[in-house]
């Protein structure tokens, strides 16, 4: 083994390498940016080096020491509160309300609230715009604010070079800068899912080492932190044999360290050996002085892997003793609660955690989202229920909950409307999403109102295309909204739609934009939603124009594979009517239809095979549906005069 692998210090700053063996979270860096904000979970003290000399002489004990003291204990809540005691008392000036500052940035950020953190550093910042240790630290934070696994943010990216280089401009050796330029290269080096040899890691090495020489404290700039992730590396990858090599080395060496046993514990946890895991977990816990929230967290996500709640919710909650904004764990505990049908308590703290970090609520909108698209309706409507939940009632905050509740409506009833015009078994909707949609037909807002009622008429075992006089009614009266709004063109459109006047919907739907590809695509789906294949085409493709959002691909390819199929039945049935073979020709045109209802000819079709069937009425339905999307119809004189004939024969036969 490699002398690599090995600590080079004797002592080790224990919690820095917990930190490190938990992995990495995701959390929202600021309002600027919708992409994970990825997050070291340990705190970070200032450097020693600042000055500590303080301004009331008298004081035995120098506050911002013991702060500081507190934090590499784990300490961060009453370190918290004697900071913001310095800078309330004004106790603290200059160099010392940077280093003050500067801590408080590293606890906000290690308790999951990047935004203050970015607050902290940028009023240290004010205090001394050519401090390089505080353009270091905002370098950092904007990094972590980068590296999301699966969408890197190259525009946070490219702030933190921007501050990294002003920082290097003013002192390219000050040990700080060092330290984070080498913290940076390792966070790229997790996210970049390629393999990482021996030689990357030397380097890597080297860049910590230099740190270290400059006078980086050894517990932050520590080689062995270096050795734990070379284990963590691989591991991240799923590449297990390539982990357990380090760890195994390092235990054999210290058989006591925490920090290794965590390591063993997720090697097993990353492999679903859930009893090894938690065993390995409880050994770092109890090897640990002060324990780390990750720690805590995979201790209690382990003991609710094997169905024990009530010390999963121990160890949750002795997270949020020493964190209470720690937003992982909230999420965790709100989830577990719920399932246990304690779902007040577990809804306050999810809600506590979505105002926190409101992307955290988006992601899980997303994939509810995309559950609806892949078609799996019960999934997506079981996702959707604990949203609505957490933004039923809402008084605070309405401006992030309201948008997300009325989005997460407009998927439930388009997922439930689709599959009654698919003929689909009606689903069996949970409570909350039916209470919320038939609240929704009273609202002021057409959108939600038009959710609304087609929840009613799919409910009725009606498709989005037939509705009942009484439901009619309240369709007719959002076409009397006028407005420049976007959202009530929308809706008027819509309407129009599912009325079946079709070119007065599709001029209505023509002129209807967003501001930002987002807007399209909640548009685009909507439109899906309802069967509006041409117009919701027309939306993804002026999203694309903004932005190569995969959703609005995936809807288009969805619409592009809806038109593929709808022609492929067209042939089939065009092949059984030329054999007179038709009601297999019905079949293939049926199938058509209901995969691209707005398309004429498959209409067309239906309506030539019922006349040869000498079906008049369904003959006629189905002309004059053709006729309704496609006007230019009533031009050719043969098919005119084939429809009055229509029209004559199935008023007779009413008769």
């Amino acid at each position: 083994m490699p002398q690599l692998y090995s600590p080079q210090k004797s002592l080790l700053c224990l919690f820095m390498l917990l930190a490190i063996a938990a992995g990495l979270s995701t959390q929202a860096f600021s309002q600027e940016t919708s992409s994970g904000y990825t997050y070291e979970e340990t705190s970070v003290a200032p450097s020693e080096n600042a000055t500590t000399v303080m301004d009331d002489a008298t004081l035995d004990v120098d506050p911002l020491i013991e702060a500081k003291q507190l934090i590499a204990s784990g300490k961060s809540r009453q370190a918290k509160a004697i900071l913001e005691a310095l800078l309330t008392q004004n106790q603290v000036k200059g160099p010392r309300a940077i280093e003050t500052r500067m801590a408080l940035g590293a606890i906000a950020r290690d308790n999951g609230q990047p935004a203050e953190a970015r607050r902290h550093l940028e009023l240290a910042l004010r205090l001394n715009p050519n401090n390089p240790k505080v353009l270091a630290e905002l370098g950092y934070l904007f990094t972590l604010a980068s590296v999301d696994d699966y969408h890197p943010n190259h525009t946070m990216s490219a702030k933190a070079d921007e501050f990294f280089t002003n920082a290097e401009r003013l002192n390219a050796k000050d040990s700080w800068v060092l330290l984070r330029r080498a913290d940076q290269a390792r966070l790229n080096l997790e996210t970049s899912h390629q393999p990482i040899d021996i030689a990357t890691w030397q380097r890597l090495d080297t860049q910590y080492q230099a740190a270290e020489n400059a006078g980086a404290p050894p517990e932050d700039s520590a080689p062995g932190r270096l050795a734990v992730w070379i284990a963590l590396a691989p591991l991240q990858h799923q590449r297990f044999d390539d982990a357990i090599g380090p760890i195994l080395y390092e235990l054999d060496k210290a058989p006591t360290h925490a920090g290794y046993r965590l390591l063993l514990a997720r090697w097993y946890a990353a492999q679903q050996q859930t009893t090894p895991a938690l065993q390995q977990a409880l050994l770092a816990v109890e090897a640990s002085e002060t324990v780390q929230p990750a720690t805590l967290t995979l201790v209690a996500q382990l003991y609710e892997r094997l169905g024990d709640t009530a010390n999963a919710r121990q160890f949750y909650e002795r997270v949020l003793q020493e964190a209470p904004n720690h937003t992982p764990t909230l999420i965790a505990l709100g989830d577990l609660l719920v399932a246990q049908n304690q779902s007040e308590e577990g809804l306050a703290y999810l809600r506590q955690a979505m105002t926190n970090e409101p992307q955290r609520l988006e992601q899980r909108l997303t994939a509810a989202q995309e559950a609806i698209r892949d078609e799996h309706t019960t999934e997506g409507l079981r996702r959707l229920t604990p949203i609505l939940q957490l933004t039923e009632g809402v008084i605070a905050n309405p401006e992030l909950f309201d948008p997300i509740r009325k989005r997460a409506l407009h998927a439930a009833a388009n997922a439930i409307s689709l599959d009654a015009f698919y003929g689909k078994p009606p689903v069996n909707t949970p409570p909350v999403v039916a209470q919320a949609l038939q609240t929704a037909v009273n609202d002021s807002d057409p959108l939600i109102k038009l959710d609304g009622l087609k929840f009613l008429n799919a409910r009725a075992g009606r498709s989005s295309l037939t509705w009942s006089t009484e439901l009619k009614g309240p369709l007719e009266q959002i076409l009397l909204v006028s407005s420049s709004l976007a959202s009530d063109a929308l809706a008027s459109g819509e309407a129009l739609f599912l009325l079946q006047q079709y070119p007065q919907a599709n001029r209505a739907l023509d002129g209807v934009e967003g501001n930002t590809a987002q807007e399209y695509l909640e548009n685009g789906d909507r439109l899906l939603g309802i069967q509006a294949m041409t117009a919701a085409t027309a939306q993804y493709q002026r999203g694309l124009t903004l932005s190569p959002l995969a959703a609005l691909s995936q809807g288009l390819k969805k619409v592009q594979e809806k038109r593929r199929l709808a022609e492929q039945r067209i042939v089939q049935g065009n092949g059984a009517y030329d054999g007179k073979q038709f009601t297999a020709a019905l079949e293939q045109y049926m199938d058509a239809k209901k995969l691209y209802p707005d398309w004429d000819l498959p209409w067309i079709r239906l309506g030539d095979t019922h006349f040869a069937l000498k079906q008049y009425q369904p003959a006629l339905d189905a002309y004059e549906q053709a006729v309704r999307i496609n006007p230019s119809y009533l031009a050719g004189p043969a098919f005119k005069k084939r429809l009055d004939s229509l029209r004559k024969k199935a008023a007779k036969n009413r008769k």
